[in-house]
Formats: C-alpha cells, structure tokens, sequence
C-alpha cells in the first residue's frame, strides 16, 4: 500500500471516507490510500483533516504543536545552560570561603543573635 498526499479527489467517489461531508477540493488536501474498496464508488481517499482529527484522538502532535513543544524546549535548554552557570559561580565562592576558613580564618558570620551586653561592665566589647 503506497500513500501520496494529493489536493483534490480526483477519483470518484471524490470524498474524504471519514469525513464524507468534505468534498472533493479541501485546502489541507487529502491522503489518496491507492487502494479500492467494495462498493459502488470504491476509490478511497481520507482527508488531511480526518488524519490530523485521528491523531490528535491518539495523543499525536500536530506539526504546528511540535514547532511551539521545540521552542519551548530551546528556551528551557538556555534556561538550564544559565542556571548551572550561575550554581558554578556560587560553587567557585563558596570553594573559595572554605579555603579561607581552613586556615584558620572566618569568612561567614556565627549563627544566631549578638550577645546582650550586660549593664555591669564598663564597655560594650569587654568580655563578660
């Protein structure tokens, strides 16, 4: 079975077998099947409307929703290559903090709140 894609059914019964209320010259055109069926007029012929109409039924993309899912895609692709630029950076900083601190300095402020200063002592940086 050879299918070619055709604008016109030029073969009667010059109509989709789907969708027979389609006539013979629809503007997405028709998948002429190359096979004849029983009957009275049995060249069959199914609309590109009836096809796209079945495979929008079986979860297809149509080409128009291929072409939006690809941009799409291309923009989450920059998306990511930003993000792991940016997790990179923080990394090399956060590297960088760690070497600090291995030799004994502190880089990062000690969690939690300032101590109070106590009334009794004469200065606020003294030791309690």
């Amino acid at each position: 079975m050879k299918f070619r894609i055709v604008e016109r059914a030029d073969i009667r019964p010059n109509k989709c077998v789907v969708y027979p209320h389609i006539g013979h010259d629809h503007a997405k055109g028709y998948i002429d099947t190359g096979m004849d069926m029983l009957g009275v007029e049995p060249h069959a012929y199914i609309s590109i409307q009836a096809v796209e109409d079945i495979a929008k039924q079986l979860g297809y993309l149509l080409p128009a929703d291929h072409e939006i899912m690809c941009a799409e895609l291309v923009e989450a692709n920059g998306k990511i290559i930003e993000l792991e630029r940016e997790l990179n950076e923080a990394s090399n900083v956060l590297d960088a903090i760690d070497a600090i601190e291995s030799v004994g300095f502190r880089a990062r402020k000690k969690p939690g709140r300032k101590p109070r200063v106590s009334k009794d002592r004469d200065y606020e940086d003294q030791p309690a």
